[in-house]
Protein backbone atom coordinates (compact mmCIF):
# COMPACT_ATOMS: atom_id res chain seq x y z
CA UNK A 1 0.00 0.00 0.00
CA UNK A 2 2.90 2.38 0.76
CA UNK A 3 4.36 1.85 -2.73
CA UNK A 4 1.00 2.70 -4.33
CA UNK A 5 0.67 5.87 -2.19
CA UNK A 6 4.20 6.96 -3.14
CA UNK A 7 3.45 6.42 -6.82
CA UNK A 8 0.27 8.49 -6.62
CA UNK A 9 2.15 11.23 -4.77
CA UNK A 10 4.94 11.16 -7.37
CA UNK A 11 2.40 11.31 -10.18
CA UNK A 12 0.58 14.23 -8.52
CA UNK A 13 3.85 16.16 -8.06
CA UNK A 14 4.80 15.50 -11.69
CA UNK A 15 1.41 16.80 -12.87
CA UNK A 16 1.72 19.96 -10.75
CA UNK A 17 5.22 20.61 -12.11
CA UNK A 18 4.07 20.06 -15.71
CA UNK A 19 1.18 22.50 -15.24
CA UNK A 20 3.46 25.10 -13.67
CA UNK A 21 5.86 24.91 -16.60
CA UNK A 22 2.96 25.24 -19.05
CA UNK A 23 2.12 28.76 -17.82
CA UNK A 24 2.70 31.15 -20.73
CA UNK A 25 6.14 32.72 -20.78
CA UNK A 26 4.62 36.17 -21.15
CA UNK A 27 2.15 36.09 -18.28
CA UNK A 28 4.27 38.75 -16.60
CA UNK A 29 3.33 41.13 -19.42
CA UNK A 30 -0.27 41.21 -18.27
CA UNK A 31 0.77 43.69 -15.64
CA UNK A 32 -2.36 45.85 -15.67
CA UNK A 33 -2.31 49.42 -14.41
CA UNK A 34 -0.72 48.51 -11.08
CA UNK A 35 2.66 47.71 -12.66
CA UNK A 36 3.82 50.58 -14.82
CA UNK A 37 7.17 50.88 -16.52
CA UNK A 38 9.48 53.01 -18.58
CA UNK A 39 10.07 51.08 -21.81
CA UNK A 40 13.70 51.39 -22.87
CA UNK A 41 15.15 50.68 -26.32
CA UNK A 42 18.00 48.15 -26.11
CA UNK A 43 19.21 48.80 -29.67
CA UNK A 44 19.90 52.55 -29.74
CA UNK A 45 23.00 53.87 -28.02
CA UNK A 46 22.90 57.23 -26.23
CA UNK A 47 20.27 59.15 -24.33
CA UNK A 48 17.23 58.92 -26.63
CA UNK A 49 16.04 55.49 -25.59
CA UNK A 50 12.69 55.63 -23.72
CA UNK A 51 9.22 55.44 -25.32
CA UNK A 52 7.75 58.90 -24.91
CA UNK A 53 4.67 60.91 -25.92
CA UNK A 54 5.87 63.80 -28.07
CA UNK A 55 5.25 67.36 -26.91
CA UNK A 56 3.54 68.63 -23.80
CA UNK A 57 0.03 68.78 -22.43
CA UNK A 58 -2.66 66.16 -22.13
CA UNK A 59 -2.95 62.95 -24.08
CA UNK A 60 -4.97 63.10 -27.30
CA UNK A 61 -5.72 61.03 -30.41
CA UNK A 62 -2.80 60.61 -32.83
CA UNK A 63 -0.22 62.12 -30.45
CA UNK A 64 3.17 60.99 -31.79
CA UNK A 65 5.36 58.50 -29.95
CA UNK A 66 9.07 59.27 -29.87
CA UNK A 67 12.08 58.18 -27.87
CA UNK A 68 13.49 60.64 -25.37
CA UNK A 69 15.84 60.67 -22.37
CA UNK A 70 14.32 59.36 -19.13
CA UNK A 71 12.01 61.77 -17.31
CA UNK A 72 9.57 61.56 -14.41
CA UNK A 73 6.61 62.49 -16.65
CA UNK A 74 3.66 60.16 -17.25
CA UNK A 75 4.46 60.67 -20.95
CA UNK A 76 6.97 57.84 -20.47
CA UNK A 77 4.96 55.53 -18.22
CA UNK A 78 3.42 52.46 -19.92
CA UNK A 79 1.77 49.17 -19.05
CA UNK A 80 0.96 46.07 -21.06
CA UNK A 81 -2.23 44.04 -20.69
CA UNK A 82 -3.73 40.97 -22.30
CA UNK A 83 -6.51 41.67 -24.76
CA UNK A 84 -7.20 38.14 -26.03
CA UNK A 85 -4.89 35.16 -25.45
CA UNK A 86 -1.43 36.16 -26.69
CA UNK A 87 -2.64 39.49 -28.11
CA UNK A 88 -1.91 42.45 -25.89
CA UNK A 89 -2.08 46.23 -25.84
CA UNK A 90 0.54 48.73 -24.71
CA UNK A 91 -1.13 51.58 -22.83
CA UNK A 92 0.25 54.94 -21.81
CA UNK A 93 -0.46 55.73 -18.17
CA UNK A 94 -2.22 59.01 -19.04
CA UNK A 95 -5.96 59.40 -19.60
CA UNK A 96 -7.86 62.22 -21.28
CA UNK A 97 -10.42 64.39 -19.50
CA UNK A 98 -13.13 61.78 -20.22
CA UNK A 99 -11.05 59.01 -18.63
CA UNK A 100 -10.20 57.27 -21.93
CA UNK A 101 -7.03 55.12 -22.02
CA UNK A 102 -4.64 55.45 -24.97
CA UNK A 103 -2.73 52.61 -26.64
CA UNK A 104 0.18 52.39 -29.04
CA UNK A 105 -1.36 52.61 -32.47
CA UNK A 106 -0.36 52.65 -36.15
CA UNK A 107 -1.20 55.41 -38.60
CA UNK A 108 -2.02 53.14 -41.54
CA UNK A 109 -1.07 55.82 -44.11
CA UNK A 110 2.44 56.54 -42.79
CA UNK A 111 3.25 53.63 -40.39
CA UNK A 112 3.87 56.29 -37.76
CA UNK A 113 3.56 55.10 -34.17
CA UNK A 114 1.18 57.20 -32.11
CA UNK A 115 -1.37 56.75 -29.35
CA UNK A 116 -5.09 56.52 -29.87
CA UNK A 117 -8.07 55.99 -27.57
CA UNK A 118 -8.76 52.33 -26.87
CA UNK A 119 -11.95 51.96 -28.90
CA UNK A 120 -13.08 48.58 -30.20
CA UNK A 121 -13.37 50.06 -33.72
CA UNK A 122 -9.62 50.72 -33.56
CA UNK A 123 -8.65 47.29 -32.23
CA UNK A 124 -6.69 46.05 -35.25
CA UNK A 125 -4.43 49.12 -35.22
CA UNK A 126 -3.41 48.70 -31.58
CA UNK A 127 -3.32 44.96 -30.79
CA UNK A 128 0.25 43.74 -30.38
CA UNK A 129 2.22 40.62 -29.63
CA UNK A 130 5.14 40.76 -27.22
CA UNK A 131 7.98 38.53 -28.36
CA UNK A 132 10.55 37.81 -25.65
CA UNK A 133 10.55 38.53 -21.94
CA UNK A 134 10.70 41.67 -19.80
CA UNK A 135 14.48 41.86 -20.11
CA UNK A 136 14.43 41.85 -23.94
CA UNK A 137 11.36 41.93 -26.14
CA UNK A 138 9.93 43.16 -29.44
CA UNK A 139 6.55 44.81 -29.83
CA UNK A 140 4.88 43.46 -32.99
CA UNK A 141 1.62 44.66 -34.48
CA UNK A 142 -0.60 41.56 -34.28
CA UNK A 143 -2.14 41.94 -37.75
CA UNK A 144 1.14 42.40 -39.64
CA UNK A 145 4.88 41.82 -39.56
CA UNK A 146 5.60 45.35 -38.33
CA UNK A 147 7.50 46.13 -35.12
CA UNK A 148 7.86 49.24 -32.98
CA UNK A 149 11.05 50.79 -34.33
CA UNK A 150 12.76 53.92 -33.02
CA UNK A 151 14.65 56.07 -35.48
CA UNK A 152 18.01 57.46 -34.48
CA UNK A 153 17.90 60.67 -36.52
CA UNK A 154 17.28 64.12 -35.07
CA UNK A 155 13.50 63.61 -34.88
CA UNK A 156 13.76 60.56 -32.60
CA UNK A 157 10.45 59.40 -34.06
CA UNK A 158 9.00 55.91 -33.59
CA UNK A 159 7.51 54.00 -36.53
CA UNK A 160 6.08 50.56 -37.22
CA UNK A 161 8.72 48.84 -39.36
CA UNK A 162 9.80 45.41 -40.56
CA UNK A 163 13.09 46.01 -38.69
CA UNK A 164 13.17 44.39 -35.27
CA UNK A 165 14.31 46.40 -32.28
CA UNK A 166 14.53 45.19 -28.72
CA UNK A 167 13.09 46.89 -25.66
CA UNK A 168 12.89 46.22 -21.94
CA UNK A 169 10.73 47.41 -19.07
CA UNK A 170 12.28 49.32 -16.21
CA UNK A 171 10.44 50.31 -13.06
Amino acid sequence: MKKLSKRFLTLAIACVMAMAMAVPAFADFDNGTTHTYHIKNNTIAGDYVYLNLYGTGGVYASRDVTVYPRTTSDDQVWYITNKVRDVKKVYNNRTDTSGNRYTLNINTNTNNCNVYPDYSSNDADSRVQIIGDMARFCIKLARSGLYVHALTDSTHNVLWSSSIQYWNELS
